[in-house]
């Protein structure tokens, strides 16, 4: 938050701390307060033989100002209720959401205990105290009185609480220009939670498993995704699908989409787990919250402008390879299953003898890619496998299976990614999920292999009578080189080495 959205309270800058001022405040009071002197305020700030200052005025502190330091400040405490303070300000939330607590602190082990309400943005709360970092406030919401605190940082200025006489700036000083509104980067687990529930309240009546297709859109959404998840997203009332990547949509107007979602590559974010490609997090999460159409979805693709006998086929080869189940496929099966099907047509197919299997794998899927598909294809197991009181209000959201994953319970910390993977997958035991992991990477490789292998030689170079022909004979040549490179790569270059990175990672703790 920058300093020109405090008031009456600290924040941090270059200089020191910083302080709005309040009305009646004076540079004397000021100083004495913050346990400093009045000269040394005049020189940090530039002020000459005035000792005027105006309502709204931010003044730098010197380093080690405190405003419990002051003799004044220190006789006071006494005569006041903890978290009390002389004047009362209204202010608003500033963030997407905030937790309202009842008491002025965060338990880490059960980081939901103690909330009495998510507060959205732009809450309206009357400041009555301040104990600490945290805020004591009273607000109306929901048609519901509340009073908990708040963490100071999250709340901005609005006025005071009632009109006062407030001494008039110079005649010199220039108002300050309006600010625009702001534009929110993502950065971390948290501030992507936050885009996610303001995706959810933009539209309160959409089910978890659309809020989820329709953020995976944003990096994941031709007509393989739309064969291989059920889901169709977010529609508005009239029935038209919502688009929250472009403006002059409410979601896009407030966040930096072209970073979120950019036309090449995806979005990595910070994690208590390391960096983290979000977007295949979300694949995950809606393969999972979705599944594999039952049906081949053909209203929807017509809708999309996708139907006809290729997607139908493509359909039935989905199908087939994943045995209707793609939580895998929309993860770690589908990067890892890329990567071998890849090299296995550069080096053999496209003669590329010096393709190796590492460079193909850092080409198609780097770690932080792999660690989103281990953490999409588990996350709704870790939500669930938190004790219901422990979880987050709201029930089963997007955004609360987010906070499970990554604002982690005492409940499942230290817990293994490969716990959770052996209970998705129903596999128990090093060599079950080593098999699993090596048979579903294959399921992938060998249609991805056809797909890419006709791409490259066209209809007239490829082998076989007719398009089915063709990708009979395009899946048998995936089997023959498969063969031969477990006979004849390098150890590096065969299937297992991918399996053995993939089970590194695997080791990796909830924490």
């Amino acid at each position: 938050m920058s300093e020109n959205n405090q008031h009456g309270f600290l924040s941090r800058n270059g200089r020191g701390q910083s302080y709005r001022v309040c009305a009646d405040d004076t540079l004397e009071t000021i100083a004495d307060k913050h346990g400093v002197t009045v000269a040394a305020l005049k020189e940090l700030n530039g002020v000459q033989n005035s000792t005027r200052v105006w309502v709204g005025q931010v003044l730098h502190l010197p380093l080690g100002a405190d405003e419990s330091s002051s003799p004044q400040a220190r006789s006071t405490v006494g005569k006041r209720q903890a978290g009390q303070t002389q004047r009362t300000w209204i202010g608003k939330i500033l963030p997407w959401s905030v937790a309202l607590r009842r008491e002025p602190r965060r338990n880490s082990r059960a980081p939901y205990q103690g909330i009495l309400a998510d507060l959205p943005r732009d809450t309206r709360v009357t400041v009555v105290g301040h104990q600490g970092g945290w805020l004591r406030v009273e607000t109306l919401f929901r048609g519901r009185k509340f009073a908990g605190y708040v963490s100071q940082e999250l709340v901005e200025y609005v006025s005071e609480s009632a009109p006062q006489h407030l001494k008039a700036p110079p005649a010199n000083l220039t108002p300050p220009a309006d600010v625009p509104p702001a534009i929110w980067h993502i950065r971390t687990s948290s501030d992507f939670v936050h885009f996610v529930e303001e995706v959810e309240r933009e539209y309160p009546k959409a089910l978890p498993p659309e809020i989820a297709t329709e953020i995976r859109q944003l990096w994941f959404s031709d007509q393989n995704w739309e064969l291989l998840v059920a889901g169709r997203g977010v529609y508005d009332a009239a029935g038209k699908a919502v688009d929250i990547e472009t403006r002059p949509n409410p979601i896009a107007q407030k966040f930096d989409m072209k970073d979120l979602a950019p036309r090449a590559g995806g979005k990595q974010i910070s994690t208590s787990m390391g960096q983290v490609d979000i977007g295949h997090v979300m694949a995950g999460i809606d393969g999972r919250l979705n599944g594999f159409p039952p049906a081949y979805p053909l209203a929807f693709l017509r809708e999309k402008g996708h139907d006809g006998v290729q997607a139908h086929r493509k359909y039935e080869t989905l199908k087939a390879a994943s045995g209707g189940d793609a939580r895998d496929f929309t993860t770690w099966a589908g990067d890892l299953g890329q990567a071998y099907a890849e090299y296995l047509l550069s080096r053999y197919v496209q003669g590329h003898s010096t393709a190796t299997l590492p460079a193909a794998l850092a080409a198609k899927a780097a770690d932080a890619q792999l660690l989103g598909d281990i953490h999409g294809y588990i996350a709704v197991e870790v939500h669930n496998s938190v004790p219901a009181a422990r979880r987050p209000s709201g029930g089963d959201k997007v955004s609360n299976i987010l906070r499970s994953m990554y604002l982690v319970d005492e409940s499942v910390r230290g817990k293994t990614f490969q716990d959770y993977v052996e209970q998705v997958s129903g596999k128990r035991g090093n060599a079950a999920l080593r098999s699993f992991i090596r048979e579903r990477t294959l399921a992938f490789a060998q249609p991805w292999f056809a797909k890419q292998a006709y791409a490259h030689r066209g209809y007239w170079s490829s082998s076989g009578w007719f398009p089915d022909g063709i990708w009979k004979n395009l899946t048998d040549e995936f089997d023959t080189l498969h063969k031969k490179n477990e006979s004849s790569a390098a150890p590096t270059d065969k299937l297992d080495s991918l399996v053995d990175k993939f089970m590194l990672m695997l080791s990796g703790q909830l924490k």
